[in-house]
């Protein structure tokens, strides 16, 4: 792309796609996008001095406001499909979390389930925990509790435990 100004705007001299696959996370995009990026440049570097740069639409080019923290405060009002992406997208940064008292308990991996539990209850059947969403529910993959590390849900659960209701509207 040629640099400019604007933001998104200067001309580009080569176009890659990668696909999102559909249990893709943050870091695996990160991942797929430099390997495109590396393969972009050779291609670049080998067509050299003869690639020609295409203007962008300028009707096409968006922007993104700058995420903070408080976008990951999680609504389980949402279906369990979209949590789960919004997990997936949002970790590990800006990082998603709920309130825990004064606290925020970082949730750091769902899965959507089919399984009808009202919004934001928490529900241990022995084997897993359960949160309801707007649409099903999400088993409670990976946390990390404030001042600790990442853990399975179930590690957690040996020495803490979860309220029965996490908090739904942001």
């Amino acid at each position: 792309m040629r640099m400019v100004r604007a933001l998104d705007a200067g001309a580009m001299f080569l176009a890659d796609e990668v696909e999102i696959g559909p249990r893709m996370s943050l870091p695996d995009l990160h991942d797929a996008l430099m390997a495109s990026a590396a393969r972009a440049l050779g291609r670049f570097l080998d067509g050299f001095p003869n690639i020609i740069a295409v203007e962008q639409d300028p009707i096409l080019v968006t922007t993104c406001h700058k995420l903070t923290s408080d976008h990951g405060r999680l609504d389980f009002s949402v279906g369990a499909q979209a949590l789960d992406r919004w997990v997936r997208a949002y970790t590990p940064a800006p990082g998603c979390w709920v309130p825990l008292g004064e606290a925020k308990l970082k949730i750091l991996a769902v899965e959507p389930v089919a399984t009808a539990i009202p919004v934001g209850t928490v529900v241990n059947d022995g084997t897993r925990v359960l949160i309801g969403c707007g649409a099903d529910a999400v088993v409670l993959r990976e946390l990390q509790a404030p001042g600790k590390r990442p853990m399975a849900t179930s590690e957690f659960l040996r020495g803490n435990s979860l309220p029965a209701h996490l908090g739904s509207c942001p």
